[in-house]
């Protein structure tokens, strides 16, 4: 009660009575957010993957199955290709184009082989292919068989040269001896178209002389002598038989006192008759 009282007394004493503490005023709402006005701009458009070009695969293989390597494989179409198989036989053309193609086949070992395929967009090709083998080369031509020998020409006729002679020597010198006083003499005792027979009748000596066409063969029938050919000496005594080659020069001698007969054949040219 006391308490009370003190208080009641202060406050008719003219105490004031403790102000409240002011009161904070509640904070402004904050503005709502303005809506988006729309982008006047096209919205840009989604990137594009891509398209992704397909594939042929070719197995190649002969009749009985078996892989065929290193077959050249052509592809003609929208987009060309060409490769060869590898050893399973298999080859891949790649990135192609859609399409009709037209596949070719070439091998030595197999017949050359064509087939038309159609590729779709986008999606890959797989087939094979069977060859057939290559017919076997033809066998080598025969060789040509040899000719016959061509026949043998037939010997040249045999015309006579001139007619058979035959003539006594010693008879011959008797009707045709040598005159006195001459040293030397030639006559003709035969005649064909190579060779000339002479007598010749030496009492001195044959002057060194030549025959530039004719080989002269010798054969001495009565008398004694000697022969000289360049530096070569030879006798000749009765029944001798010497050649001398053409173009030799030779000199004939006589040794004894008597005449000496030789027969001498020019073998060569022609004869030519006396007169002529």
């Amino acid at each position: 009660m006391l308490i009370t009282a003190l208080l009641l007394a202060g406050l008719t004493l003219g105490q004031a009575p403790a102000e409240k503490p002011p009161q904070e005023k509640p904070a402004a709402p904050a503005p709502a957010p303005k809506p988006a006005q729309p982008s006047t701009q096209p919205p840009a458009a989604p990137r594009a993957t891509p398209a992704v070009r397909p594939s042929i695969t070719v197995l190649v293989t002969d009749r009985t199955g078996r892989a065929l390597p290193d077959v050249a494989v052509k592809a003609t179409g929208p987009s060309d290709r060409e490769g060869k198989t590898d050893p399973d036989g298999t080859i891949v053309l790649r990135n192609v184009g859609a399409g009709t193609y037209r596949l070719r086949f070439e091998s030595p070992a197999a017949i050359t082989f064509e087939r038309e395929i159609t590729v779709a967009a986008g999606r890959p090709v797989k087939t094979s292919v069977e060859l057939s083998p290559a017919p076997p080369p033809p066998p080598p031509p025969k060789p040509e068989p040899t000719p016959p020998p061509a026949p043998a020409a037939p010997p040249p006729s045999q015309v006579p040269s001139g007619p058979p002679t035959s003539i006594d020597v010693i008879s011959f010198y008797e009707k045709n001896s040598l005159s006195r006083g001459t040293p030397s003499k030639a006559s003709q005792i035969g005649c064909t178209g190579t060779s000339t027979g002479s007598l010749l009748q030496i009492r001195d000596a044959l002057a060194e002389h030549t025959h530039d066409d004719a080989d002269e063969m010798l054969y001495v029938v009565a008398g004694d002598g000697a022969m000289k050919i360049g530096s070569t000496e030879m006798a000749l005594p009765h029944g001798t038989f010497a050649v001398i080659p053409r173009g030799a020069p030779h000199v004939i001698t006589h040794r004894s006192g008597s005449l000496m007969l030789v027969v001498s054949i020019l073998s060569g040219p022609p004869c030519t008759a006396p007169g002529k």
